[in-house]
């Protein structure tokens, strides 16, 4: 924050928001608000909920649903971190989907240019396309098994830069009850 008010030729037009609210410039130069640091001091270490049209036997109802919301934030923290996401402003769950699909693509496509090996999107999507398993299911037997065909090298590209082993041997899915 003060290397960002040190380079900015009126630090006065800052925004209020985050830290720059608890700051004044008169003359140009950078001056606490005390007043503003101790009102925002009585607030550490607590979380408030704001709700409209609620009364007070939703409190528990309200709070259970900040938490999943808090969840949900925590998923698209990793997947920012991790993914590379960036933030998703979308209202209908298969937006959501598909942008975090053309995310993931993008991201697969960025790991295999680097380990040299260049695919376009729809040549990604064709190749996992091709991709067959088989499921067994023995009745009186162990459960429910699965093998694969085997994959295109290209398939096999993808799994090993995604850190995963493509196998053509059978492994168990389900054991039997």
């Amino acid at each position: 924050m003060c290397k960002r008010l040190e380079k900015s030729d009126t630090p006065a037009s800052q925004s209020n928001k985050g830290t720059a609210r608890l700051l004044t410039f008169p003359d140009g130069r950078i001056q606490l608000k005390k007043e503003k640091i101790a009102d925002a001091a009585k607030w550490d270490g607590l979380r408030g909920i704001v709700a409209w049209d609620h009364d007070d036997a939703d409190t528990r109802y309200l709070v259970i649903q900040y938490r999943k919301i808090s969840e949900i934030e925590t998923c698209f923290r990793v997947g920012k971190h991790d993914l590379k996401l960036r933030p998703a402003h979308h209202l209908r769950m298969r937006r959501v989907r598909a942008h975090i699909t053309i995310c993931r693509v993008r991201n697969l496509r960025q790991r295999l240019k680097v380990n040299g090996h260049p695919m376009s999107a729809d040549r990604i999507r064709r190749t996992l396309n091709q991709l067959r398993y088989c499921i067994l299911v023995q009745m009186d037997g162990p459960g429910k098994f699965g093998g694969s065909h085997q994959a295109m090298p290209e398939a096999e590209q993808i799994y090993r830069t995604l850190g995963l082993k493509w196998t053509t041997r059978a492994f168990m899915i389900e054991p039997a009850e």
